[in-house]
């Protein structure tokens, strides 16, 4: 296993179905570690989320067994929530665009 994002993009361009991927991610491997209360949210869970985006195109996803398989689509981390704050957010979701925020700029807030 390269990354658990590599997995699951081989196991998706393997055929399974989206929604077994996304389960066999999350809530099987928390319910084989005796920890339910992880891999699904749930009212007065710590909220911990990847948001994925679902990309077609042509791509490749490498092994550790030095090989490589190639696929049709590809699931691309965009936003990852831990404990409800964001950790990651490469595309800036919900961030001000640039040049609207220029105006706040050298005022001490930008």
């Amino acid at each position: 296993m390269v990354d658990l994002l590599t997995t699951m993009n081989k196991l998706l361009n393997m055929g399974v179905v989206l929604a077994e991927v996304i389960a066999r991610s999350t809530v099987a491997p928390a319910r084989e570690i005796g920890r339910p209360e992880l891999g699904a949210l749930s009212p007065g869970a710590e909220a911990d989320v990847a948001v994925l985006a679902l990309d077609e195109g042509n791509f490749s996803f490498v092994d550790c067994g030095k090989t490589w398989l190639e696929g049709g689509q590809r699931l691309r981390c965009v936003l990852t929530v831990r404990a409800g704050k964001i950790v990651y957010n490469r595309e800036g979701l919900g961030l001000p665009i640039w040049e609207r925020a220029q105006s706040g700029m050298g005022d001490g807030r930008g």
